[in-house]
């Protein structure tokens, strides 16, 4: 197989954690990239530990501080720049939990530049730390697709789903960590629990939030098939969690009327855009819907300042029985543009930079550019069968591995939260992007290792 090289250039490195949260925006910000002159290497959480790629800027989804040993890896490992955006820095349950569980003093120093949602999370951090020259307040690449000017992205998507549910209420299931596919782990050693005895206080903490979640939860399980008995003309479509245990689901489901359809495919735009109609409980879809346009109802049976998000649901319309959360629906199905208040839009800008004039990714880039990144050429060989196979046979033992034991977090968990990307449905995301939008006629995306992409302008 020949070899394709890249002349020199500055270098992104850019991980995918949750597919369906940011494919479209990551995909987004790397061809902002390329023809910004940069190469862009897209690829899963971490592909880059062992350092075999260009030296460059590492463009990672948080500065939490179980996060620290792959950071100092990056940085003091392998000569990288560290740049943040994280992906859960918009919605969080207070400020304190937020910078105890996001950030710490040792990732904020690794990092070179700090990327924020708004001004909101931008302040929060600089109260802690005091690092203005640090932080800068772009908004987020999947904030941007969230714009009515971007929907026309997804009009063929929006069309196949519309043709299979006709009209439907959509209800995102965010119930975590009472519902999570791998709760154990999850709750303990991920989260930086290390020692139940010496961490009680906060492992009491995260059993008092499981409870929380489980009573709201519960209250769903009677919500829902009231939803669906009252508007029985309607699909109602409940969408998991990426981290939730899809078998349970699937259980539920049986017990509810026939019009309740449980779908996990995708990214949750387009099925946004074809709703009638979002229900949710401290979701962040909750606040996507608000800037899609989109009625939202916050169902809130129990309200608790230490573990409700802090602005899914203000931002939507809120009831706290099942009584009124129907009559609310009707009241939408029927009237336009209820729920949205002045004070409503002066949150949101607060928390997301709303400059629709400029691209969180233009901006991101502007600061890029001026950190001192070296040019490197990148030489990769065409990804052929016998890639493949050797993936094929590393699948293998990853999926042999949940027999044994052997991984902290199921491969099955892992492929769950991120199942594979190929180069066919990026291409046809960048297809949508010329055709729909007239952008990126540039770009060139060549796939380089297994879930991993390089994009490039010449």
């Amino acid at each position: 197989m020949g070899m394709k090289k890249i002349s020199k250039r500055p270098w992104i490195l850019l991980p995918i954690e949750v597919k369906n949260r940011e494919f479209d925006a990551k995909i987004m910000l790397a061809c902002i990239g390329a023809t910004r002159g940069f190469g862009v290497l897209l690829g899963r959480n971490n592909f880059n530990f062992k350092g075999t790629f260009p030296k460059g800027v590492y463009l990672d989804k948080c500065i939490s501080p179980y996060k620290a040993e792959s950071l100092k890896q990056q940085v003091n490992g392998l000569g990288n720049q560290l740049a943040i955006l994280d992906e859960e820095g918009l919605v969080y349950q207070s400020e304190k939990l937020y910078l105890e569980n996001r950030t710490s003093q040792e990732t904020v120093e690794l990092a070179s530049l700090i990327f924020t949602w708004g001004d909101a999370q931008r302040d929060i951090i600089n109260g802690r730390y005091n690092i203005p020259d640090k932080l800068i307040a772009t908004g987020s690449p999947r904030a941007d697709l969230w714009q009515k000017s971007w929907h026309a992205l997804y009009t063929e998507e929006v069309k196949k789903i519309s043709e299979q549910l006709g009209p439907y209420i959509l209800i995102p299931a965010n119930f975590s960590p009472a519902h999570h596919v791998d709760p154990i782990n999850f709750s303990l050693k991920k989260r930086g629990i290390e020692g139940a005895v010496n961490s009680r206080k906060k492992l009491t903490f995260k059993e008092d939030r499981f409870l929380y979640r489980q009573k709201i939860l519960n209250k769903f399980f009677d919500l829902i098939p009231a939803i669906a008995e009252q508007f029985g003309d309607r699909t109602i479509l409940l969408r998991p969690h990426p981290n939730d245990n899809m078998k349970v689901w699937d259980e539920i489901k049986k017990k509810w009327p026939k019009n309740v359809k449980v779908i996990h495919r995708g990214g949750i735009s387009p099925w946004i855009i074809a709703s009638d109609i979002l229900v949710h409980n401290s979701c962040t879809s909750g606040v996507e819907a608000y800037a899609m346009e989109k009625p939202a109802i916050a169902y809130t049976p129990y309200t608790n300042n230490h573990f409700d998000q802090n602005i899914p649901n203000p931002l939507s319309q809120q009831k706290s029985s099942i009584a009124e959360v129907l009559e609310l629906i009707e009241e939408n199905l029927h009237k336009r543009g209820l729920g949205r208040e002045d004070e409503k839009t002066e949150l949101y800008n607060y928390h997301i930079t709303n400059d629709r004039s400029v691209l969180s990714g233009d901006r991101m880039l502007d600061a890029l550019e001026q950190l001192d990144l070296p040019e490197c050429e990148f030489s990769f060989r065409n990804y052929g069968i016998r890639h493949r196979t050797r993936v094929l046979a590393r699948k293998i033992r990853r999926r042999l591995g949940d027999f044994t034991g052997k991984h902290e977090f199921s491969y099955a968990y892992r492929k769950q939260k991120n199942p594979g990307m190929s180069l066919v449905e990026i291409g046809n995301l960048l297809r949508c992007f010329r055709a729909e939008m007239n952008c990126w006629h540039d770009v060139k995306v060549a796939q380089v290792g297994e879930d991993l992409f390089c994009f490039y302008s010449s």
